[in-house]
């Protein structure tokens, strides 16, 4: 029977930073075209309704999804 122990400290906050420098890199490969499309959508399409939330929303979602994004890369380098 093998015998884990938790990271250190040292290796969990490397693991955190390398999670959250990729994970804010990937985000931002995706919200670039997300924030073009939904910036000329409201700007072409005259009309600012519920249009521009239908826009926007991806983007919102994908900006929440980032924390969520960085604690699996951690992890999964936590596990190497």
């Amino acid at each position: 029977m093998a015998f884990e122990r938790p990271p250190s400290f040292v290796a969990a906050c490397l693991a955190a930073a390398g999670g959250h420098i990729l994970a804010s890199f990937l985000v931002g490969l995706v919200m670039v075209p997300l924030a073009l499309a939904a910036w000329s959508g409201i700007v072409f399409s005259g009309d600012p309704s519920a249009a521009s939330l239908g826009l926007v929303l991806p983007w919102v979602l994908v900006l929440a999804a980032q924390p969520f994004v960085a604690a699996w890369i951690a992890r999964r380098g936590l596990d190497l």
